[in-house]
């Protein structure tokens, strides 16, 4: 087996198919299989080889997605690096994964110091025109317990994990999800996000395992996104929530052009707020989709617009191959409906990290997957989400799930999004704060007197203030530690101890 199974299937079936397009050009099945074939030859005469670890950093987006698919024919290994990464954490990203080659722009000028043995390639060096008489590569198979691409988690608990996805556990996410998502021939999928995250690389591998065409952007402006669906006429889009804040400010304040061919918008990496998921059915795309899931498991549960009327509150049905459960402190189920620990498992997931035997221990267990989060399952099969077990705050003993706050805040109609975190009082004492990014004049009073209806006296934030936006990492995940280092600052700048708005924060 090799994770390019279905792709090689579809370059054969479907050759003059168009496979991949972007920036005014496009290649069909056979163009994309030949030009991953020579890309594959080009890093074979690098030194590259099956079993090795070769780090790929952002580049063109195109040129991103056939360096991994030609590393993945050679049976190599893809992973991840950012542009802009410290270079002590990119050391320790590659000795932990074991990366012996550098696949980077050649303008790049980042150092390779810190892990010994490590070459760098020009990506350029991997597009040369290649000889009819050179032999490539063939398809490297047998590969099933290998890893084919070695992720990382978001950091939103900590530092980044390693994960490795074998070539087995990506070919079985690709078959199931080919049954959820339109993805044969016809289909066109615009996909508006990093290929560094598991959901864009991820969304493009089930598009040609399926025989539709993946469109990319190198571009995340707003602009780019309505350019492309003007142009390349997706039938399909799937980008962040970070990102789709910016895609509904653009739509809003830009007259509509031609008539959009999306038939339906998929959005992933944190949840979205009820002011964002109407503005975008409103100006975006009428057929909204929400996921929810991690990067080792890819989609857990999936929202969409029947879910939205069924199950208002929850984050959408379970997807069909995967088994979900709320446990309690003992691992025993519960009762359908009742809140505890999450847990999943699947035949699509992966189920380990990489040189971190402790979360691996803690994370995957006997087959499941705890993702940290606690909720509940509903009969219909619909996931309630009730945050997560470490972002609880603890007021004086009173527990408060700042999810539960956000979700009443967000419900507002002044709000666009929030996020609530605890701080310090002048007396010691720790109360709720609440920063909101508005969609203009906003009541803080009228908005705790909000929350004070919807979930009684004591989860009301203590203090109000308000920011343009949220800061997220690239998964469109908020940075929690960010929000609340901000937010120390700012209330102790303030010097205040009573229930009040606090400064805007910088």
């Amino acid at each position: 087996m090799n994770v390019l199974d279905s792709f090689s299937r579809q370059a054969r079936a479907h050759p003059h198919n168009p496979a991949l397009t972007g920036n005014g050009k496009t290649l069909s099945y056979r163009q994309l299989w030949h030009t991953v074939a020579r890309t594959a030859w080009h890093l074979e005469s690098q030194g590259v080889a099956q079993g090795d670890c070769v780090a790929v950093s952002r580049m063109t987006a195109q040129a991103h997605l056939v360096i991994v698919l030609a590393l993945a024919r050679l049976g190599a290994v893809s992973t991840v690096v950012q542009n802009g990464w410290p270079d002590a954490k990119r050391a320790q990203v590659f000795l932990r994964n074991g990366v012996s080659a550098w696949v980077r722009d050649a303008e790049s000028r980042q150092p390779l110091d810190g892990v010994p043995g490590l070459r760098a390639i020009a990506a350029q060096s991997l597009f040369k025109v290649v000889g009819k008489e050179v032999q490539l590569p063939r398809l490297v198979r047998g590969l099933d317990d290998q890893p084919w691409r070695i992720n990382l988690s978001s950091g939103t608990t900590g530092d980044s994990k390693s994960i490795p996805w074998t070539h087995a556990q990506a070919a079985a996410l690709q078959r199931a999800s080919l049954d959820v998502y339109p993805s044969g021939p016809g289909e066109r999928l615009l996909v508006f996000a990093d290929l560094g995250i598991g959901l864009g690389m991820g969304h493009c591998m089930m598009q040609l395992a399926g025989g539709g065409t993946v469109i990319l952007s190198d571009s995340i402006q707003p602009a780019d996104f309505f350019r492309s669906v003007a142009q390349d006429k997706p039938t399909r889009a799937l980008t962040t929530t970070a990102i789709a804040f910016d895609l509904l400010a653009y739509a809003r304040a830009t007259p509509p052009g031609t008539p959009s061919t999306l038939l339906s918008l998929l959005l992933g990496g944190s949840a979205v707020p009820p002011a964002l998921r109407e503005g975008l059915q409103d100006k975006v795309c009428a057929n909204l989709m929400v996921t929810y899931g991690s990067t080792e498991t890819g989609t857990l549960a999936r929202a969409d617009s029947h879910s939205f009327l069924a199950s208002p509150d929850s984050a959408g049905r379970i997807m069909p191959w995967i088994e979900a459960q709320a446990v309690d402190d003992q691992d025993r189920s519960l009762p359908p409906g009742e809140h505890g620990t999450l847990r999943f498992r699947s035949r699509a997931m992966a189920s380990q990290y990489l040189g971190n035997a402790a979360a691996t221990a803690q994370t995957f267990r006997e087959g499941w997957y705890y993702p940290g989060d606690v909720g509940a399952i509903e009969p219909a099969g619909y996931l309630l989400l009730g945050g997560r077990a470490d972002h609880v705050i603890n007021l004086q003993g009173v527990k408060v799930n700042p999810v539960n706050v956000e979700d009443a805040l967000n419900s507002h109609p002044t709000v666009i999004e929030s996020a609530v975190v605890s701080v310090q009082r002048a007396s010691g004492r720790r109360a709720l704060a609440a920063v909101v990014v508005p969609k203009g004049e906003i009541d803080t009073r009228a908005l705790r007197e909000y929350v004070r209806e919807k979930l009684g006296r004591f989860p009301v934030p203590a203090f109000v203030m308000q920011a343009e936006s949220l800061p997220k990492n690239e998964a469109g995940k908020l940075k929690r530690d960010e929000i609340q280092a901000l937010v120390e600052r700012t209330a102790q700048k303030a010097g205040r101890d009573e229930s009040t708005d606090l400064p805007e924060l910088p």
